[in-house]
């Protein structure tokens, strides 16, 4: 019975739709152009915007808004590009939101 629940659960995780988001995913959205996980590079690192928002409810939707309509004035002079449908689907964008929010 243990077992069994505890293979239910693993694939639950593995089968929504954080778990999903990852590395990959970044980088086929662009994501992982700008950001990465520990360094600063273009934009912020995936730590310091998870740091920055820790604790925040409303975040996730904040930041959903911003990686699909862009923005600029957040982390520095530097904008953020807008991520189209055609490199991100909304769950996806969803998805890696929650994912850097975990770093």
């Amino acid at each position: 019975m243990y077992r069994r629940t505890l293979s239910v659960l693993a694939t639950l995780f593995v089968l929504s739709p954080c778990a999903q988001a990852s590395e990959a995913l970044a980088q086929q959205a662009g994501c992982a152009v700008c950001h990465a996980a520990a360094e600063k590079r273009i934009g912020p690192s995936w730590q310091d915007i998870a740091a920055r928002y820790k604790g925040d409810a409303a975040a996730p939707a904040l930041l959903v808004t911003r990686v699909r309509e862009g923005t600029k004035g957040n982390w520095g002079e530097m904008p953020m590009m807008a991520t189209p449908p055609e490199r991100a689907s909304d769950e996806q964008v969803q998805a890696l939101v929650d994912w850097v929010l975990t770093h």
